[in-house]
């Protein structure tokens, strides 16, 4: 846990940000690189859940939660309540560093 503070510390905000979801949720880059606004629910789960359409193989589709730490990440990168459409790293970060466009 103490690495993995040092890393997020030491992280510009779009590493950071995928870097979390990625330790939070254990999901692969890939599926973290293809993930879109429409596959996560804020109202399931207790801080939601994320749907991963795609991967290695069939068994890969699956329902995540998401950690406190990345629901709260997630909701200020979106905006919240408005409802995006997209890939997650179509988004502005809070500290407002342009991440890749769809």
């Amino acid at each position: 846990m103490e690495e993995e503070n040092c890393y997020l510390a030491a992280s510009a905000p779009p590493l950071h940000d995928v870097s979390l979801v990625l330790f939070d949720t254990a999901m692969r880059p890939e599926e973290c690189h293809l993930l879109r606004w429409e596959f996560v629910n804020w109202s399931a789960g207790r801080h939601g859940i994320v749907l991963i359409k795609k991967g290695k193989t069939k068994a890969a589709r699956r329902l995540l939660p998401l950690s406190p730490r990345v629901s709260v990440m997630l909701q200020a990168r979106c905006g919240l309540p408005k409802r995006r459409m997209g890939t997650l790293t179509t988004t502005v970060s809070k500290s407002n560093t342009a991440t890749r466009s769809n």
